[in-house]
């Protein structure tokens, strides 16, 4: 039996992983007549109870012993989690004898496999679920972190779709304005100022603006941050990357060049995944492959979120220009050898440097080990930290909002260039920009688009 998304045929599918064998599986039916079609490999469900369980036992056609026996429940339609009548049978999850289950519901005819995301497509179709809520699911689902769980489960409240709809709904309004412009073009009727129209869509743009950057922030910060060690050789790099991570992870030697190749470990840091490295001393006149291990030193320290340039507070300062940027962090180590009067003129060689955290430490000690850490968050938090409560995107709804606002854009060049004598153009920028929050939230979006947003999910979701 072929099927689509978009036809109403009964569905079945394993809503538990199949990657490998378990103690429990469970086998999900949606759709009219999943109860009898469960019915015909079920004995002990003949009148089932909604929302109660039930001890059942699976039974081949023409076999003296049951296959299988667990537990099944029925939810009524409109009481379930796509919004149809719903059958979930819990069996022992061995991946063989799901698959049977699964073979001979499939072989009564009254069923057929499920699309990719299609339990989740029906919630949304039977309104059980918003469009953003739904890929809430999958981002739970394939979370990787505890960032990721936690903005799948707050994109999961209508908080986030509500944030969208009420710029949509604003977006609205300007366009019944503009349009009833039209109509009254030939006359000298104001239906709205150009100032009041400049001031609204100014700040329905940096409210936009606003939700971008939070959104590409909380990206950032569920793929993972950067953190990198450099300094040149025998500052002690590798000493204090393993007293930041609490193990003897790089190898520590009094002889210089010993680290000639990036060594990275990860490290969590309050909401932040970080991968901390540790690198090749800076230093000129070595070896070829030195050489290269320091150039993959500058180019990691230039791609990342965070740099610590680790300084021997007991030797001169040496010139390191090319890693002084604005998420620089000096580690002023080897505190512990210094009298009052050396602390004194290092601190005042560190603030020259222009870096705006500089941090005493001690790494063979683990001395101010808590007072780096937290200069590394505030480095982050300056960058990143406006993602941390924020709506976690796809890819899909933030290229959506970015279509968003670029037509909005085209509205503020127009109100600039032409103001409102040709609302006919301002009325069609600001559609588009609401067409395209609206696809955001599910209202509009093109079947074809939702076909392909749910075929990326799992089978049994």
């Amino acid at each position: 039996m072929a099927g689509n998304y978009f036809s109403n045929d009964t569905i079945v599918a394993v809503a538990t992983s199949l990657a490998g064998d378990a103690g429990v599986g469970v086998i999900r039916l949606s759709g009219p007549g999943s109860a009898d079609t469960a019915r015909l490999v079920c004995s002990g469900f003949e009148k089932p109870e909604p929302r109660y369980l039930q001890r059942i036992e699976i039974v081949e056609p023409g076999a003296e012993n049951a296959l299988d026996d667990g537990l099944a429940v029925l939810f009524n339609e409109g009481q379930s989690y796509t919004g149809e009548e719903v059958v979930e049978l819990q069996l022992h999850g061995g991946r063989f004898l799901l698959q049977r289950v699964m073979q001979l519901l499939i072989a009564t005819g009254k069923c057929r496999m499920a699309l990719p995301g299609e339990f989740s497509f029906r919630a949304v179709r039977s309104g059980k679920l918003s469009l953003a809520g739904a890929e809430a699911v999958g981002q739970l689902i394939t979370a990787q972190s505890l960032f990721e769980v936690q903005a799948a489960r707050r994109n999961l409240g209508k908080a986030r779709s509500q944030e969208f709809e009420a710029l949509a709904a604003k977006l609205r309004h300007l366009l019944a304005q503009s349009e009833l412009s039209i109509d009254f073009i030939d006359q000298d009727v104001e239906i709205v100022s150009l100032e009041q129209m400049k001031v609204e869509i100014s700040a329905l743009a940096t409210t936009m603006e606003q939700l971008l950057g939070q959104m590409k922030a909380a990206q950032r910060i569920a793929r993972g941050l950067s953190v990198t060690l450099v300094g040149v050789p025998n500052a002690g790099k590798s000493t204090l990357f393993n007293a930041l991570l609490a193990e003897d992870r790089a190898i520590v030697s009094p002889e210089a060049g010993t680290t000639r190749d990036v060594i990275t470990e990860e490290l969590r840091l309050g909401p932040y995944f970080i991968r901390l490295a540790d690198t090749a001393g800076l230093r000129t006149g070595i070896g070829e492959i030195e050489k290269e291990g320091i150039a993959r030193a500058r180019g990691l320290a230039a791609e990342s979120d965070a740099v610590i340039l680790v300084i021997d507070a007991t030797e001169r300062f040496a010139t390191v220009a090319s890693v002084a940027q604005g998420n620089l962090i000096v580690a002023l180590n080897k505190w512990d050898l210094l009298d009052v009067g050396g602390k004194e003129a290092c601190l005042k060689s560190a603030v020259a440097l222009g870096s705006a955290q500089v941090v005493p430490v001690s790494a063979a000690l683990g001395l101010g080990m808590d007072e780096l850490l937290k200069a590394i968050r505030k480095t982050l938090d300056s960058q990143f930290g406006s993602g941390v409560e924020s709506f976690l995107p796809t890819e899909f709804q933030l290229q959506m909002l970015l279509q968003s606002r670029a037509s909005l854009g085209q509205v503020e060049q127009l109100l600039t260039s032409v103001g409102l004598t040709q609302p006919e153009l301002i009325s069609a920028a600001l559609g588009s920009s609401v067409r395209a929050l609206s696809d955001l939230v599910g209202e509009t979006t093109p079947d074809t688009v939702l076909a392909k947003i749910f075929s990326e999910f799992c089978i049994g979701k």
